[in-house]
């Protein structure tokens, strides 16, 4: 049986638990909020605006970035350590990135509605809402590499095995239900499963080339040495010596 390097200590999960209980509480607490009348808004328009806000706009994800966050602290002293540095910016990087994502898309709802709430504009709204809200998460999905690209330096054993324990079942049977989020291509080649899921996409997004690189070592290390001999084969074959390298695998 293999064991699995990116697995978390007792500690840290225990620990991302306690730190976490007070998120989930949280993160229960606005997803029923945004459920709540709208003050002068029929009820059925505040229900369509938290539906729509759940299952179209990034909202479900940014929770899972919140509490893999708050899991990510407790991994290792150096994560513990590295928290001083990220202070300084992440806030304000992904800040930026949720207002583009999800609060700008509610300007035009707001334009729409306006200040006399009419039937008509009501129905208009409610139409254009799921629109607005896909256009949201578009463009989070769309900018959330760069943002990433902010925390590259972080270690791979960190980031990794911050998706388990809480992010890990907020991932399954939260965030990822139908989030249709981008997957590196050696996904395929793992058994597929929901924490491959997790950590093929949070590696593909969140590490630089030579972290996922020693993640895909780690976790799949017959996927990389399947890429390992591919790219020595290449090499062979555009310095004229593919017979010599095909015939003698190096494994």
């Amino acid at each position: 049986m293999s064991v699995d390097y990116f697995a978390s200590g007792v500690i840290p999960i225990i620990l991302s638990w306690i730190l976490t209980i007070p998120a989930f509480f949280g993160i229960m607490s606005f997803c029923l909020s945004i459920f709540g009348k709208v003050e002068d808004v029929p009820f059925a328009f505040s229900i369509w605006i938290g539906f729509c806000c759940l299952i179209f706009s990034p909202l479900r994800y940014m929770l899972f970035q919140i509490v893999a966050a708050t899991c990510y602290m407790v991994q290792s002293f150096s994560a513990f350590i590295s928290l001083f540095m990220l202070a300084f910016y992440v806030p304000i990087v992904f800040s930026v990135l949720w207002a583009i994502g999800f609060g700008l898309p509610f300007l035009p709802l707001f334009w729409i509605v306006g200040k006399t709430v009419t039937k008509a504009r009501l129905i208009v709204a409610s139409l254009l809402l799921p629109v607005l809200c896909g256009i949201g998460s578009v463009l989070f999905f769309l900018l959330l590499p760069y943002a990433a690209m902010t925390i590259h330096w972080l270690r791979a054993e960190d980031v990794i095995r911050a998706t388990n324990g809480p992010a890990y079942y907020t991932f399954r049977y939260f965030a990822g239900i139908g989030s249709g989020l981008t997957l590196p291509g050696y996904y395929e080649k793992t058994p597929q499963t929901s924490r491959d899921m997790v950590r093929c996409h949070v590696a593909s997004i969140y590490l630089s080339d030579r972290e996922q690189a020693f993640f895909i070592a780690k976790a799949y290390p017959e996927i990389w040495a399947e890429a390992t001999q591919r790219n020595k084969m290449d090499y062979a074959s555009s310095n004229g010596m593919a017979g010599v390298r095909s015939s003698k695998p190096n494994r």
